[in-house]
């Protein structure tokens, strides 16, 4: 398989302000052998015309168009409705490096993995191995590494993802692709880090999104690490002695929306109380972890 077909699958709900320039950043990529897939997820703004008005000029465009359900739903859509061999999500307010997709497929193929995993964040640090073992993997969600953090900024091997039916939980509202991503190597995925940085997020949008006023949304942060750890201690019971840091992360990451209502504040303290009876197993996975324990 000399030049196979890469599918980018790209959810949007209104986004006729950046998804042309996420369309644009594939459509300039140096790998050409791609499919796009934009998941119209029932905007009501002009996104479903702006799309179409790009794709009437480039065949590779594929638009679905579905009432509105959320991005779980829309990811697994476009999913299902790949043509490629590889897969890869662009959040449709973000962009890809120009080369993201021949690197990554030079790095999968290279190393025979069922992931690529190039690099996001920026501050992540570079003493990382190049190939990781599921279980490897499933230590990093445990640690809550950066490199799990998203589904995105990574390529996947669809057969993988088909043989082993994975796909994003559909009704949870917060870190559901770090759930996917988490699925991937419980169900015995292996991945591949690339140490390039390919994936761009719009920090402007994402730091807006970090500063909004609480949502029970938060709650799903919580529920999904205890079904997280849940499912390691029954096939991973090497890993009892540190698995309670998945719930400190989710406890912390609960925590740190400061306008919690006060119907809310026994939730709030409970977190406190789990993560003081619990600190000892605190693992920090970068030197910002560590100054939210502290605060």
């Amino acid at each position: 398989m000399d030049n196979p077909k890469i599918s980018v699958i790209i959810p949007v709900y209104n986004g006729e302000q950046f998804i042309e320039t996420a369309i644009s950043s594939v459509i300039n990529q140096t790998y050409t052998n791609y499919e796009i897939i934009v998941v119209n997820d029932g905007s009501v703004d002009n996104t479903r015309e702006i799309v179409n008005k790009i794709a009437l000029k480039n065949e590779k465009i594929k638009l679905i168009n579905k009432e509105n359900a959320g991005v779980s739903v829309a990811r697994n859509i476009g999913m299902r409705e790949t043509t490629g061999e590889y897969l890869t999500f662009l959040d449709a307010d973000d962009k890809l490096e120009c080369t993201a997709l021949e690197l990554m497929l030079k790095c999968i193929v290279s190393y025979d993995a069922d992931i690529c995993v190039a690099k996001v964040l920026p501050n992540i640090s570079d003493d990382y191995t190049c190939l990781y073992t599921y279980e490897e993997c499933i230590k990093l969600c445990i640690e809550d590494s950066p490199l799990i953090y998203a589904c995105h900024g990574k390529l996947y091997k669809t057969q993988s993802l088909k043989d082993k039916n994975i796909e994003f939980p559909v009704g949870v509202q917060a870190h559901e692709d770090s759930y996917f991503v988490f699925n991937c190597f419980y169900n015995g995925l292996c991945m591949a880090w690339l140490n390039q940085e390919l994936y761009w997020y719009n920090t402007e949008i994402a730091n807006s999104l970090s500063r909004s006023s609480f949502s029970k949304k938060r709650f799903s942060i919580i529920d999904l690490a205890e079904k997280k750890r849940t499912l390691i201690k029954q096939k991973f019971p090497q890993f009892d002695s540190i698995v309670d840091n998945i719930l400190i992360k989710a406890h912390m990451a609960f925590l740190g929306c400061f306008d919690i209502p006060s119907k809310y504040r026994y939730k709030e303290k409970t977190s406190l109380k789990y993560i003081c009876k619990h600190k000892k197993n605190f693992i920090p996975a970068t030197r910002y972890d560590k100054k939210l324990f502290f605060l």
